[in-house]
């Protein structure tokens, strides 16, 4: 999957656009944005480098938004039903 594909998915599934999750907003439905678009594109075999490069981060921001990802995943249950439509949504443009 494209990072732009997983940005795509991610806008739409949290109602954000692609701009703010690139961006520096720190509004929480931006984070999760965020941090959905990071894990699928890392799921979907992107690394940390890469994928920072496409949204304007560093390694470790990336590393820790993948990290965050899969702690709201298994604790957060919106978060987890909009991250699995995103999933959805980034595997049917396939």
């Amino acid at each position: 999957m494209l990072m732009r594909d997983s940005i795509e998915a991610s806008s739409e599934a949290f109602g954000v656009t692609a701009n703010q999750i690139k961006g520096r907003g720190r509004h929480h439905r931006i984070i999760h944005a965020r941090t959905a678009a990071i894990a699928i594109a890392h799921m979907g075999g992107k690394s940390f480098s890469q994928i920072g490069r496409v949204i304007n981060r560093t390694y470790s921001p990336v590393r820790r938004g993948f990290e965050r990802a899969i702690d709201l995943s298994q604790n957060n249950r919106e978060y987890a039903v909009r991250l699995g439509a995103a999933m959805k949504a980034g595997r049917d443009d396939d």
